[in-house]
């Protein structure tokens, strides 16, 4: 018992001091911050654009994927459009094919299904373009994306730069809940812009230079390319910045396994390339925030999460069960599920620790503009952050640990080492 109690007295201090530092980061910028949100784009001279569009049987989102292509406010003459369907068995390529009237569309129909980053590096090594950026066929451009998003290229040493990504619809609880996490990731991803430590560089409006992809590619065997590409990124030294202007909606998972299935990839794909190919990113001076500071430290939060489901799931349920069990056997046995573990001197934490959560739900809301959003109305707002703060823990500690065992059911399966 008192390992347990150490355990989580040192766990709850890591947590809360790496919450109370990234806050301390965002009052430092705030400024910065506030600035860039209210800043109006002020570009002379417009670099060409190759939008990048993967595709496979997207018959019900690639229409409104390819019009926020052309409804953006870019020269029209700087922007080309290319969609790359991987197969796809249903109207997906028929509705492509209705937009091949416009100069600067383009469809390439491949011939063998083999996955999404193959479609992507088909498409770059047709691109001549000064930049190209990914959209996933689920998702959508902002009218001002691109001109917010290029600016930030002004800074020559930047290579890379991610969006703010919401969630299109929230018709459930699992979409409120994904609603305050894309959010949250907003206020996230800037301070990892700041301490040149972004590690992903998302699907739905990530855009590069396209010179850095003369030196690599995607990898066509990751589970999670866009953060593979992040990570050789973070090697070279070079930056990978954010913009809070460049907004995308994108569509969640309705149901939860649906949403199972997309965060095994993705905490799989963390867990695989972290101790696989870029294992030399732990410790690196390449990039020493993250080296040091960023990789350590979901390390400590995603144990965290295991320990405290644990010990959650333990104290709540096992040990009442147990104890029942024992005393049936003994023949002294009454139904009493009531719960003895406390831990009186973690009041405080717990407190300190909501009321942290509460204000990072708040920057999030500010910095991602949904504050201002009247389409959700705030009473939504409400209920979709009562509801993160009941489930997503949960949620998250229990797919982070379903992607343990699947990442090691991978490796033994293909006899594929680290």
């Amino acid at each position: 018992m008192d390992i347990i109690i150490t355990t989580t007295f040192v766990l709850y201090f890591l947590s809360l001091y790496i919450a109370i530092l990234f806050l301390l980061i965002v009052i430092e910028k705030f400024e910065n911050i506030t600035e860039e949100i209210s800043k109006s784009s002020k570009i002379i001279d417009f670099p060409t654009v190759a939008i990048i569009i993967p595709t496979y049987n997207e018959e019900k989102n690639i229409k409104n994927a390819v019009e926020s292509c052309l409804n953006l406010d870019y020269p029209k003459e700087k922007l080309h459009i290319i969609v790359v369907d991987d197969c796809s068995k249903d109207n997906t390529v028929k509705i492509c094919e209705g937009y091949e009237k416009f100069e600067n569309f383009k469809l390439i129909k491949k011939e063998k299904n083999a996955g999404k980053a193959n479609s992507l590096n088909i498409a770059i090594s047709q691109a001549d373009d000064d930049f190209v950026c990914c959209l996933d066929a689920d998702s959508e451009f902002e009218k001002n994306f691109l001109k917010n998003v290029i600016e930030k290229f002004n800074d020559r040493n930047v290579v890379a730069v991610t969006p703010s990504m919401k969630v299109k619809e929230t018709k459930n609880i699992i979409q409120k809940i994904q609603y305050i996490e894309y959010l949250f990731s907003i206020y996230i991803r800037k301070i990892l812009s700041f301490m040149n430590a972004v590690y992903v560089t998302p699907g739905p409006g990530s855009i590069y230079r396209r010179k850095i992809f003369n030196e690599f590619s995607f990898d066509e065997k990751n589970l999670v390319e866009d953060m593979e590409i992040a990570m050789k990124i973070q090697k070279t030294g070079l930056k990978i910045e954010n913009s809070v202007n460049a907004i995308t909606y994108t569509t969640t998972p309705e149901k939860i396994f649906n949403l199972y299935r997309q965060r095994l990839r993705w905490y799989g794909g963390y867990i695989e390339n972290i101790f696989g190919n870029h294992r030399d990113l732990i410790f690196s001076r390449c990039s020493p925030n993250l080296g040091f500071f960023i990789i350590p430290m979901n390390f400590v939060m995603s144990f965290a999460a295991l320990f405290f489901l644990f010990t959650f799931l333990f104290f709540t349920f096992i040990q009442p069960i147990l104890n029942f069990v024992k005393k049936l056997i003994l023949g002294i046995a009454t139904i009493d599920f009531s719960i003895n573990f406390e831990f009186g001197f973690m009041s405080g934490f717990l407190l300190v620790f909501f009321l942290i959560s509460i204000i990072v739900i708040f920057l999030s809301f500010k910095f991602s503009g949904e504050i201002d959003n009247k389409k959700t109305t705030n009473k939504e707002k409400l209920k979709s952050a009562v509801y993160f703060l009941l489930f997503y823990f949960l949620i998250y500690s229990t797919f982070f640990m379903a992607s343990i065992f699947y990442i090691i059911y991978r490796k033994i399966s293909m006899k594929k080492g680290w």
